[in-house]
């Protein structure tokens, strides 16, 4: 079978979903039924024929109940759904990350072809704004690891300390 650009190749399969939904069926209608949720995934849909076919000509009420007709064609509600929020994601991911490439292509070229300077200034330049980068890093680590230590006196344990001695014998 053929992969068509951009089609993706799988679809989501909730697990709490497909056995709360297939809690009453036989394990033969659920293999039909997986059969034509692949079926609907690749073929963009369903006709009665398909439905007949893997049903193999039995009119089975539970397994057409879990398909509407929408567009002259049958579909599983919920795998449409999801299968549209998955490629609306994938269309997102793709806009995002051409722009985030862009955005950093732009930022090399910017850097990296300063006519005024020679390549070893702007390695220089380079090496400094990433030492720069890499203190001011470390000071802003350095600065969330430093607690007051007025914070941790007798006073302001002992209360903290019999609360939770409270709670755990409260517990027990």
């Amino acid at each position: 079978m053929r992969k068509e650009k951009g089609k993706d190749p799988a679809f989501l399969l909730y697990g709490k979903d497909w056995l709360t939904g297939t809690f009453f069926l036989t394990y033969d209608q659920k293999g039909r039924l997986i059969d034509l949720l692949c079926h609907q995934h690749v073929n963009d849909g369903l006709t009665l024929d398909d439905i007949m076919k893997v049903l193999e000509g039995v009119v089975d009420e539970q397994i057409i109940s879990k398909f509407e007709e929408s567009e002259g064609k049958l579909y599983n509600r919920k795998l449409k759904r999801v299968t549209k929020e998955r490629e609306e994601h994938a269309i997102w991911k793709a806009e995002n990350g051409r722009k985030g490439g862009l955005a950093k292509a732009n930022n090399k070229q910017s850097s990296s072809k300063d006519p005024s300077k020679t390549s070893s200034e702007n390695l220089s330049r380079a090496l400094e704004e990433e030492d720069e980068e890499e203190e001011s890093k470390n000071n802003s680590i350095e600065s969330k690891r430093e607690i007051p230590n007025h914070l941790f006196t007798q006073e302001t344990l002992t209360p903290v300390h019999a609360s939770l001695e409270d709670l755990y014998n409260d517990l027990n």
